[in-house]
């Protein structure tokens, strides 16, 4: 919902990729296009509902949500980097919810 304006996140996909590279994690290009297809299937679903909500809801307060929400994704893919604890499906589950908020 709040990906498009949000100044602080870069693309999920460059968060996954810089992760799965940074901790060794090498899989196919089949792979890395599923993690991106994750990530762009949420992100279109979440366009769906984004405007009802959007309109019902303080801005400021939804952005700041969903900045605390990529916050806490980013932030715990990053230490599965540092624990060397990278999957497919983490990477996966992360760039859905990435492309949800």
């Amino acid at each position: 919902m709040c990906h498009t304006g949000s100044l602080l996140g870069g693309n999920a996909a460059d968060h996954c990729r810089d992760a799965a590279s940074g901790a060794g994690v090498h899989h196919s290009a089949a792979d890395a296009g599923l993690v991106a297809a994750t990530g762009t299937i949420a992100l279109f679903g979440s366009g769906v509902l984004a405007g009802p909500v959007v309109d019902r809801f303080d801005r400021r307060w939804l952005i700041a949500a969903c900045e605390s929400v990529r916050l806490i994704l980013y932030g715990g893919l990053g230490a599965a980097v540092l624990e060397h604890a990278v999957t497919l499906t983490l990477l996966m589950g992360v760039q859905f919810v990435g492309g949800l908020v």
